[in-house]
This record gives structure tokens, sequence and C-alpha cells, in this order.
């Protein structure tokens, strides 16, 4: 690298700054996502949005924050939980941002989108059980909205999608979870669903 910086006559490239590339990448999907209605139709849409896992990068305001900030605070009266502060902070920035989005495409398609809000998992550190409950939020028309319940789970959701709205004919698999132990990749068991009427 030396060799070539001196060849070319340049200096050598900053450090990368993986947080700040974090942040803008972020930045970036909801900077775009109003546009969505203006691209070409038919279309499918798949936003993947790596946040709020960590890293911490957001304030509530969307500021940016220092990982130094609550990585190193002191658990207290005001902060029993540094970390957790910091993941309620970012999420609550990113929730805003989302429905901001989720508004601004409503308002300007025609005819009505169809959404699926999906999270990839839930919180980890419980039990199986919850880390497999995630966000799983729909808008579909009322013919596909009869076939949701609350317990589908992801592998079913876009069959039900393709088959009511649009004439597919893929059908239901069992909704059934499975979970290994990174020790036991492909010793798989059933993730208990206790869900019962009356449950969040």
């Amino acid at each position: 690298m030396d060799g070539w910086t001196v060849a070319q006559g340049s200096s050598p490239p900053a450090a990368f700054d993986h947080l700040a590339d974090h942040r803008a990448r972020t930045l970036y999907v909801f900077d775009e996502l109003p546009d969505v209605p203006d691209l070409p139709s038919p279309k499918l849409v798949f936003v993947h949005i790596l946040s709020p896992h960590p890293p911490f990068v957001f304030g509530p305001n969307g500021e940016s924050v220092s990982a130094a900030e609550f990585e190193t605070a002191s658990p207290g009266p005001a902060r029993e939980s540094p970390l957790l502060e910091a993941y309620t902070d970012q999420l609550t920035y990113l929730n805003a941002r989302l429905m901001e989005d989720i508004e601004a495409i409503l308002a300007n398609s025609d005819p009505q989108p169809i959404i699926l809000l999906m999270g990839d998992h839930g919180w980890a550190d419980r039990d199986i059980e919850d880390k497999h409950s995630i966000l799983n939020a729909y808008l579909v028309p009322p013919e596909a909205a009869a076939q949701l319940n609350q317990t589908i789970t992801p592998v079913n959701s876009f069959r039900v999608i393709f088959d009511a709205v649009f004439g597919g004919s893929y059908g239901r698999l069992p909704d059934v979870s499975y979970y290994s132990t990174d020790d036991a990749e492909f010793e798989f068991v059933i993730v208990p669903n206790t869900w019962t009427p009356g449950s969040p």
C-alpha cells in the first residue's frame, strides 16, 4: 500500500469509520423510502434495516451518539442498564422515521400498497420462545387479512399474500419454528408457542 501511495503521489486513505458508515447507510434507507411510489410498477421492494441492532449510533431525536457514552456508563438509579437505554433511544428514533416513511408511501400510492413489517428475531436473552417472537405487521387487502392469525410464522407470510391477493396456489405450511445452538447447529428443537388470546 505504501508503495502504491508513493507511486500515485497521493495520501493514504483515512481510517474506515464503521460507526459513521452504519449510521449513513441507515439514514440512506430512510431517505430513499418515500420515493418508492415513483418506482415503475408492478414492484416488490425489499428493505433490510440493520438496526436497532448494535452499534447504537442514534439518540432518540436522531442525534449522533458515541458508544463510549453508554458502554462505559455505570448503572445506577437513573441508568439501570445503559445499553438498554441506548437501544431504547435508537429504537425511538427509528420508529419515528419508519412511520414518517410509511405515511409518505401511503399518501403517494395508488392503489394502496401491501406492506409487511417483519423483525428477524425477538429479545434473545430470555428464552428461545422470546427469541422467535417477532414484530410481524401487515397492511393487506381484506381477503389476505382474513387468512392471518396471531401465531402465523414468517414461512407463511408471503404464501398468504400470494394466494389471497394474486391467485397463487402455494398453500400454507405448518406454523412451526425450530431452534439450534451454535454448538449443535443441525440438532433442531421445536420452539413452543404459548400465545393465548389476551396475550400481547
